[in-house]
């Protein structure tokens, strides 16, 4: 008999263990779907926050194409407005972390610029880039976009 209880004993013990593991394994799956749930918020959160700080800029924007004063025959004042515009995403996108990096006079850099034009030009050497035809950006230290840039060549 005292076989049969050890063996009982052990049954109940593992039978213990096992549900033990399982409870832990639901409750693993419980956090890691919580922890997803909450980064998702965060995100959008965060995009809220910048999609507001954008409206704040189209405001702006829809003030200047309503405004009398835009109607100046110099059109300075609509220079003017959508300089500061301009000036206000700048902003909003540096508080985010994005920032524009140069590059013309830099060495081209797959990794920073897509090359959509190549000239032959005796002024810079080849391979530097000539012109940026769109701004690249970057968050942090991150590649955001690339710069669309016109480089030089040998003939």
């Amino acid at each position: 008999m005292e076989e049969k209880d050890k063996i009982e004993e052990l049954t109940k013990e593992l039978s213990k263990k096992e549900e033990l593991y399982l409870r832990t394994l639901a409750d693993f799956d419980n956090y890691r779907k919580r922890v997803e749930r909450d980064k998702e918020c965060v995100n959008a959160e965060r995009e809220r926050a910048i999609l507001l700080e954008l409206l704040e800029a189209i405001d702006n924007f829809e003030r200047a194409l309503s405004s009398e004063s835009s109607e100046s025959s110099d059109g300075e004042n609509i220079e003017d407005g959508v300089q500061l515009i301009y000036n206000q995403l700048l902003r909003i996108l540096e508080r985010h972390g994005v920032t524009p990096y140069e590059s013309v006079g830099e060495k081209f850099n797959p990794e920073l610029h897509e090359a959509i034009l190549a000239i032959s030009t005796n002024k810079y050497p080849s391979g530097t880039i000539t012109a940026e035809m769109q701004k690249g950006y970057k968050i942090g230290d991150e590649v955001l976009r690339v710069a669309k840039v016109q480089v030089s060549r040998d003939d």
